[in-house]
């Protein structure tokens, strides 16, 4: 199985669950609807990255709006 790097949270996620690779390092295993992958990330790092990126996006649309108010 292929460990990526990165991962954000999405609709097709069902859950995910932290285990040791075969190095003994922690990474998070995640489950979606069709597949599961194996990131290269814990789970705290995982949820925390996921929530900058839906932070991120919130900040732009939020510009967006005060743009086309005024």
């Amino acid at each position: 199985m292929i460990i990526e790097k990165h991962y954000i949270i999405n609709q097709h996620m069902m859950y995910m669950i932290g285990q040791y690779d075969r190095f003994g390092k922690f990474c998070t295993k995640v489950t979606e609807v069709f597949e599961t992958k194996i990131v290269d990330k814990s789970p705290l790092e995982i949820l925390d990255d996921s929530i900058k990126c839906i932070a991120m996006i919130i900040n732009t649309i939020y510009k967006k709006l005060q743009e086309q108010m005024h």
